[in-house]
């Protein structure tokens, strides 16, 4: 009898800690987030006769999502797709690309601002490029 109390014993033990580790694992897990964004305002450069002139952009609208975890997002514009590999947050995501793009949104208010300054460093031969930013106000979707 007395074995037979000892297994059940170290039963409900391992039993416990099973459920406090699955339990501390997806507390601590971030649920994928999807965000609409509306641009506020947006000024930069763009290249025009082989020179940079200061430009003022109209605002974009924004398709943001960010992956489970938290470290990954995609921000869709415009036909375009920047997607990002390295964030960083807790309440703050920040996220950058490694040719100049970056984000960054208060999970709390949904303000934040969108750039991309890659071109300024690599002006092109006459081709059109731009260099911006844009203040976002972002809801939950």
């Amino acid at each position: 009898m007395l074995a037979y109390y000892d297994l059940e014993m170290t039963m409900r033990i391992l039993w416990t800690c099973v459920l406090l580790l699955i339990s501390t694992v997806s507390a601590a897990a971030v649920p994928r987030q999807v965000w609409s964004c509306e641009g506020i305002n947006s000024t930069g450069f763009k290249w025009e006769n082989d020179n940079w002139e200061t430009f003022n952009f109209f605002p974009t609208n924004y398709l943001l999502t960010i992956g489970e975890g938290g470290t990954a997002a995609t921000v869709v514009f415009e036909g375009h797709q920047w997607s990002f590999s390295d964030c960083v947050h807790s309440n703050v995501a920040l996220c950058t690309s490694r040719v100049g793009n970056t984000l960054i949104l208060n999970l709390a208010t949904g303000q934040g601002a969108v750039s991309s300054i890659v071109a300024t460093a690599l002006p092109p031969d006459g081709d059109i490029a731009s260099s911006f930013i844009e203040r976002i106000q972002c809801t939950k979707v």
